[in-house]
């Protein structure tokens, strides 16, 4: 029988970021014709792009948001809106807190909005232009049963969506792979396999706790239309848990 504990998981949501040109009048909406891209999408175009740039905004949120204690404790929940100004070279600025729900969750979203990389502008007339930007995040609580292991995720370096190019994998493959639970607590891993299957053949790597010398290497074979699996085992409590996280190649 599981053991279900009076624990609490972030749950966020997000809808359709907001924008519109800064200009020298502020009563003025002007639109642009290219809203800004998430980092990692520029080898995209057209809604695959904007798609893209969407998921890797939400595991942005997902990998470093953390509920904050004290909202924990006094069973806080609701949205918080903020906003931000992404300038024509992409670097946000001017971040500001539009709805708050109190006990340090408008804070904790300005963290994780400074901690954002750089953006790909917004273009109007074929010219990269400044514009101001509003997000949403809802902070929920619900019960969390921490013998599951749906509530644990693998991190790996800056690929916050489960979607990468050969480029981006091998770029973060001298990054380690890292489990974390829903509260951002970090566990050791006993053993990783990495499972590569491109259409009906499969290779699989066993490694001791971090990304070895012959996973970089099959890495570098990889194909579009492949997948990637990861599973990393880990213990919490004296209980041996396997986490897995599925990457596909485009």
């Amino acid at each position: 029988m599981k053991n279900i504990l009076p624990l609490f998981i972030l749950v966020i949501s997000y809808s359709s970021i907001l924008a519109q040109e800064e200009t020298q009048d502020s009563t003025t909406l002007a639109l642009v014709e290219t809203m800004p891209f998430f980092e990692g999408c520029a080898h995209l175009e057209g809604q695959a792009k904007r798609n893209c740039s969407d998921e890797k905004v939400i595991g942005f949120i997902r990998e470093n948001l953390r509920y904050p204690q004290l909202a924990l404790e006094q069973g806080v929940r609701g949205r918080v809106i903020v906003s931000f100004k992404v300038n024509e070279k992409g670097t946000i600025s001017d971040e500001k807190i539009l709805r708050d729900i109190g006990a340090d969750c408008g804070i904790e979203a300005l963290r994780v909005l400074r901690a954002m990389p750089d953006w790909e502008p917004a273009t109007k007339g074929g010219a990269q232009v400044s514009v101001k930007m509003a997000l949403p995040i809802r902070f929920n609580l619900k019960e969390v049963d921490l013998s599951d292991e749906d509530s644990y995720r693998i991190s790996w370096g800056d690929l916050y969506a489960d979607k990468a190019t050969k480029e981006a994998l091998l770029s973060n493959s001298a990054e380690p792979i890292i489990v974390r639970d829903v509260f951002g607590n970090e566990f050791p891993l006993q053993r990783l396999d990495m499972q590569y299957t491109k259409g009906r053949k499969t290779t699989t790597i066993i490694s001791v706790g971090d990304i070895s010398e012959d996973m970089r290497k099959r890495l570098r074979k990889v194909k579009k239309g492949g997948t990637i699996l990861f599973q990393a085992m880990i213990e919490n409590n004296g209980q041996l848990l396997e986490i897995k996280r599925v990457f596909e190649v485009i």
